[in-house]
């Protein structure tokens, strides 16, 4: 939770739209639902952004592997692996 906050505090604006969205792989945490909304509601009450999980600004992935959590704040869409070509 901590490095959530520390990285909303560099990275969110107070105008930015949140979604939490967790992927959890192995048992180190029994519900991935019960950390987005922990995340969200933290981030709120910190001001740092508002949660709104419909149409969001920013996306914070969390990535739960064992005892080991990975996060990233990024943009809707941003973590699909494959974008059509983009023309200029």
């Amino acid at each position: 939770m901590r490095t959530c906050l520390e990285l909303g505090r560099k990275l969110l604006s107070r105008k930015e739209r949140l979604r939490v969205e967790c992927v959890k792989r192995g048992s180190a945490i029994e519900s991935c639902r019960a950390v987005e909304i922990a995340v969200g509601i933290s981030m709120e009450k910190a001001g740092l952004a508002i949660a709104d999980p419909k149409n969001p600004s920013r996306v914070i992935k969390i990535e739960l592997i064992g005892d080991l959590a990975c996060i990233g704040i990024i943009k809707p869409g941003d973590d699909k692996l494959h974008r059509p070509p983009t023309i200029p």
